[in-house]
């Protein structure tokens, strides 16, 4: 990313009160005529895509390049320095506070005021303690040791060493427990699934590490988070939904039994409610009040724990709660058939979009998508199915993850078959829409059985098709395969996003899709 994105990036990123705070702050530095910084600030501002040209032309041409150049440097520099300062002063996080105490004894220290050292360690170090601030705990005893060689008996030596050990031997307790949910999180793309026998005795050989026989191993309160997450996503890829449920109700009864740590990390709390929500997401039969009521603690959490000085939250947790609280109602509607009620939500979320567009996750963003292009097009709005679908599919960039590239292109060879019916415009492109994803997703070599089987009906059953009934057979010949496939673990991963024998029942039995999805749930039930 060049500098000029980074400077118009934490510019539209600002608040509204950050914006006015900046202003005030930057008039202390430069007034007048020669205030460059804020001229440049506000002729960017206005931009909705940074053009260095225009920016150019509002200072006539007096601002060249190189100038230009050190003035974005400066105004980076200033907005970084304003935002520490009205962090600092209105919102302060633990983390803050810890940072000012420590910078306030360094300079004490240097006028020998060594007992006032003293006074604000002690204040820090019962901070810290509480909330497991090890390395400002570190830095405290580093202080406590250059205090004491400074001659003052009031430090005990002795004591400091002892907690410092102790504080080392918890710093690398959770370094390890951080290196074992990296590659939980590597196998299973952070998600819980797994797509193969060998990826999932890999998490076999992992879970049998001496730190996951027993949370007593787990030696501090961020240590066990670690754990129960661990153990969350092993459970979802093992498909043991419930034990997953249970251990993430213990993840987050850990986190509500104290407040103020929800308050100074909300993520944590946020990431325990969504790998509870994803649970129940992928279990049968979904408690739907037990669902309804976690999904709302996920929305509203702001008003549950969000109090006292800790009053906000930023852009990045906001943005994720939405793109996750949305997700995961989309998917409850989508799996109950309330495929109406699913599609009704895009208006709101299409909105927020445009709020959080700076802030969102890209994957996250997809699966989104993906939901709601598979509500559109089991309601028969296939042009609006192919609008979302398009959305993924017109981002190129290497990195996107392979199960959603797969589903997408999948639902796209549908949504192209769908208004083939009555549009030969898409049933001649839908050829060369088969032709292009066999090519790409047979490269990547991971194809489920499932996603193989509905590749090979559109390529080699569909252009056999000249009747109805032609249809129908070659559907129930597709539709008994994947019966037979679905029974293996990890099949049942492709139908997370879209329920493929859904949508070929719907076929066979031309019903709409919600009263076959309706039916199932309720013999499911019974």
């Amino acid at each position: 990313m060049k500098f000029s994105d980074d400077l118009f990036q934490l510019i539209i990123s600002m608040s509204m009160n950050e914006k006015r705070y900046f202003k005030m702050f930057a008039l202390q530095y430069y007034k007048g005529e020669e205030n460059i910084p804020i001229k440049l600030y506000q002729a960017i501002i206005k931009q909705k895509k940074y053009n260095k040209s225009e920016i150019i032309k509002q200072f006539n041409n007096q601002l060249t390049p190189e100038k230009l150049s050190k003035a974005k440097n400066y105004l980076y520099n200033l907005i970084l320095k304003s935002l520490r300062n009205y962090h600092s002063d209105s919102n302060p996080s633990v983390n803050m506070l810890l940072k000012n105490i420590l910078i306030n004894v360094e300079i004490l220290y240097e006028k020998a005021l060594f007992k006032q050292c003293i006074k604000l360690l002690k204040k820090a170090k019962k901070t810290a303690y509480q909330f497991d601030k090890d390395s400002h705990l570190l830095e405290i005893y580093k202080w406590e040791k250059k205090v004491f060689y400074s001659g003052v008996s009031m430090i005990k030596l002795g004591e400091t060493l002892n907690e410092e050990a102790l504080v080392l031997i918890k710093r690398n307790n959770i370094h390890e427990y951080d290196k074992l949910l990296e590659k939980f999180i590597k196998l299973t793309s952070g998600d819980g699934l797994v797509r193969s026998k060998n990826e999932l005795e890999k998490m076999h050989n992992l879970i049998k590490h001496p730190l996951l026989n027993n949370e007593k191993h787990a030696y501090s309160f961020d240590a066990k988070l670690r754990f129960y997450n661990i153990y969350s996503l092993y459970f979802q890829a093992k498909g043991e939904l419930l034990n997953s449920c249970k251990i993430c109700k213990k993840w987050i009864n850990l986190l509500e039994s104290n407040t103020e740590r929800i308050n100074e990390s909300p993520f944590k709390y946020i990431t325990a409610l969504d790998n509870y929500l994803l649970s129940l997401d992928k279990a049968n039969g979904k408690d739907r009040y037990k669902f309804l009521y976690y999904v709302s603690k996920l929305k509203y959490f702001p008003n549950y724990f969000i109090k006292s000085k800790f009053n906000s939250i930023s852009k990045r947790i906001s943005a994720f709660i939405f793109i996750r609280y949305y997700c995961h109602l989309l998917a409850y509607f989508n799996y109950t058939g309330d495929f109406k009620k699913s599609t009704g939500l895009v208006p709101q979320i299409e909105a927020d979009l445009n709020k959080y567009k700076n802030n969102l996750n890209r994957k996250q963003e997809f699966i989104l998508y993906i939901y709601i292009a598979s509500a559109y097009l089991a309601v028969n709005d296939f042009s609006n199915a192919l609008n979302w679908i398009r959305l993924i599919l017109s981002y190129n960039k290497i990195d996107m993850i392979h199960y959603i590239q797969t589903t997408a292109r999948l639902l796209n060879l549908i949504i192209y078959y769908e208004l083939g019916q009555n549009n030969a415009t898409y049933y001649d492109s839908l050829e060369n829409i088969v032709r292009s994803t066999y090519r790409v997703l047979y490269t990547k070599n991971k194809l489920y059985k499932i996603e193989d089987k509905v590749i090979k009906f559109f390529r080699l059953k569909i252009p056999k098709i000249f009747t109805k009934q032609d249809l129908i057979e070659a559907l129930k010949e597709l539709i008994k395969d994947i019966r037979e496939t679905k029974n293996n673990h990890f099949e049942k991963n492709i139908l997370v996003y879209f329920d493929f024998i859904s949508w070929i029942e719907c076929k066979i039995e031309d019903k709409p899709m919600k009263e076959v999805v309706k039916k199932k749930l309720n013999s499911n039930k019974n």
